[in-house]
């Protein structure tokens, strides 16, 4: 059975690069404040007319680039994201368009942060059994329109910006190469402590950094040890999200502090990609 790899990434952010001291002009707040609760200085958020789908469109079609593909080449989009430009239908066809595609699946995950996990994991298992070829799977968002800009919303305004992140994903010899394997969870006891209760961002939109701190867990270590054994020290690149408010998983896994990726912002579904 064929596993699954990367086969080229492409990212995309909007032109409007956002720092710290610009937020410090909309609210009470400053660029040691938020480096100090966060480490991010820096986030791009979307100007007029810009769109999620815009952005995954220009993702893809690096990540297509550096893959050597035309995007006829795809068999299936996956399109991981909470903040859709429409309710329904899904991004994943308007990507699709986009690109020029026809009569191929394409389908919305949206899982929020852990979305383009949940996305991969259907793609792995796409590829492993040999339903499709080449899976493009993006991760994109569109956070500053549902943010409250105002010294009341800062503890997650200066949090969240917008991007897309794009794989071309593939099949390959098992020989070492590719996706070991993906652990997925949920609990839907707590659904509530970290949700959007109406259909769009136009109904109720913010979101409190009490709800982030009641609605987020940790993966324990020890998941990620059963699969790797005794080759964690192997690991090249760990990537947390939101790397300050999380407790340290590098740290019982031993690895180093350079061999833990740090990010500018936190994009949700498009921030592993």
């Amino acid at each position: 059975m064929p596993r699954t790899a990367f086969l080229a990434t492409g990212f995309h952010v909007p032109a409007r690069l956002v720092t710290n001291d610009d937020l410090a002009q909309v609210m009470e707040t400053s660029d040691e404040w938020i480096v100090q609760r966060s480490g991010i200085k820096t986030r791009y958020w979307v100007d007029k007319g810009d769109t999620g789908v815009g952005l995954a469109r220009e993702a893809s079609k690096k990540a297509l680039d550096k893959a050597g593909l035309a995007a006829s080449d795809i068999d299936c989009i996956i399109y991981c994201t909470c903040t859709p430009d429409h309710f329904e239908p899904g991004n994943g066809v308007f990507l699709q368009r986009e690109l020029g595609l026809t009569d191929i699946p394409a389908v919305d995950v949206r899982n929020q942060c852990s979305g383009f996990i949940y996305g991969l994991s259907i793609a792995d298992a796409w590829i492993r059994t040999g339903q499709y070829k080449n899976i493009l799977l993006v991760g994109a968002e569109v956070h500053s329109r549902g943010l409250d800009k105002t010294t009341r919303g800062r503890d997650t305004a200066v949090l969240f910006g917008d991007g897309a992140g794009a794989a071309v994903l593939g099949p390959v010899p098992e020989n070492g190469r590719g996706v070991l394997s993906t652990h997925i969870f949920a609990d839907g006891r707590y659904a509530e402590k970290l949700w959007v209760d109406g259909p769009g961002l136009a109904h109720d939109p913010y979101v409190s950094v009490e709800m982030l701190e009641q609605g987020l867990t940790i993966m324990p270590p020890e998941i990620v040890r059963e699969d790797l054994g005794d080759d964690a020290p192997e690991i090249a690149r760990m990537v947390p999200e939101l790397r300050r408010r999380f407790p340290d998983i590098g740290e019982p896994l031993e690895l180093p502090p350079e061999q833990q990726r740090r990010y500018f912002f936190n994009a949700v579904g498009s921030f592993i990609a």
